[in-house]
């Protein structure tokens, strides 16, 4: 189990393409769609983003769907690419980390409209609940960019880029944040009032990290009441239901895991034994309900299948956060991300595995992105120990 030569091998694929890719939710990209009337449908939009979320078959090219550079699978590479770079010195890692962090800010939502640095994906996404424009900004993007051009920052002892990665919690303070039961919240996109625990986390903790180096008072106090609203709507088992809207009540691996990790992260600046408590007890719950014995990780928390790489990646990031120490168990996931969804001959890895199925199709955001992060952290992690 080389997962430092998958690592390399997913990374010469990137550069190869330029770093573009497809994505689970990109049909809306198609050049024939948009040129039908179904592309003035909310409901044609849906069901054609989902047709191409939930086939096991890649039309993309018949569809005229080009490869484009996603800003939160750049971001994911840049993490990947800090995390080697700690491992091994190379310049070259540092050096590639720098061109596209120069790309990311090259590459914001238009500032004459939002202001402050922020992103958004390289498609329309059209959901259940709301509608998201081509490079409208969203706060999961906006966070993930953010984190990666700061944490970059940070590595070169670059002020210029804190100060610009850390300039968003501006726009999520001015776009994003509504008040729900005297508590503020942070909402996942501007103009829609659709909540979800980890985009609120997301908001929280980065405008509190913002809002502690920038000294700003506001952003601190509104981001510990954002907390507070998830931390009190933590199940007694230790577990989030997805969001708030009706078709959101499930229970997932990842989104589980960012809350915990966020919380984690939060808690580093705050030091609060209150919550402590609630990631000890959601911790406990995810390695119940979601890590099995053979180090399968579970996308949902009543179901083994579908395993899908984005769920590992987390994992592995999780538990290397929380819970460093154990080493046994982190080995087990990363041997089973490899030898469930590693396509060899590919190089590359699948997108979900099923009970009877696999999608094999090549996403770079959902799939090769996360799976280079969190093997590049795991490889660090394992040269600490050396």
């Amino acid at each position: 189990m080389n997962t430092i030569k998958i690592n390399n091998n997913l990374l010469n694929s990137f550069f190869k393409d330029d770093l573009k890719g497809y994505d689970p939710f990109d049909h809306l990209n198609s050049k024939l769609f948009n040129l039908t009337l179904f592309k003035y449908s909310k409901f044609c939009k849906l069901i054609f983003t989902q047709l191409g979320k939930r086939s096991f078959l890649n039309f993309r090219n018949l569809l005229l769907v080009p490869k484009s550079r996603n800003a939160k699978g750049i971001a994911l590479v840049v993490l990947g690419l800090i995390e080697d770079y700690k491992r091994t010195n190379d310049q070259f890692y540092l050096d590639n980390a720098k061109n596209l962090v120069k790309w990311l800010l090259a590459n914001t939502s238009d500032k004459n409209k939002w202001k402050y640095n922020c992103w958004g994906y390289n498609f329309e996404w059209q959901a259940k609940a709301f509608n998201v424009p081509l490079g409208s900004p969203n706060i999961v993007t906006t966070y993930f960019v953010s984190l990666a051009i700061y944490k970059f920052g940070v590595l070169i002892n670059d002020n210029s880029l804190q100060e610009q990665a850390l300039s968003s919690a501006f726009f999520m303070r001015e776009n994003l944040i509504r008040n729900v039961n005297n508590n503020y919240v942070f909402n996942y996109v501007p103009n829609y009032d659709a909540f979800v625990h980890n985009a609120n986390l997301f908001g929280a903790y980065w405008c509190l990290l913002s809002g502690k180096i920038n000294n700003d008072r506001d952003l601190v106090d509104k981001s510990i009441s954002a907390l507070e609203f998830t931390v009190n709507d933590q199940n007694s088992d230790g577990s989030w239901i997805y969001g708030h809207q009706s078709h959101h009540k499930w229970i997932d691996s990842f989104h589980t895991g960012y809350n915990l990790e966020i919380i984690y992260e939060i808690n580093k600046i705050l030091d609060i034994s209150k919550y402590r408590e609630v990631i000890n007890l959601g911790y406990q719950y995810y390695l119940e309900k979601f890590i099995t014995m053979d180090g399968r990780v579970k996308y949902f928390n009543n179901s083994i299948y579908p395993l899908d790489v984005h769920s590992y990646a987390q994992a592995i990031i999780t538990i290397k956060k929380l819970d460093p120490s154990n080493t046994d168990l982190l080995n087990k996931i990363v041997k089973s991300l490899i030898k469930e969804m590693y396509l060899d001959k590919k190089k590359r890895f699948s997108y979900q595995k099923g009970k009877f199925l696999r999608n094999n199709i090549n996403y770079f955001r959902w799939t090769q992105a996360w799976a280079y992060y969190s093997l590049s952290f795991y490889n660090n992690q394992l040269n600490e120990k050396n």
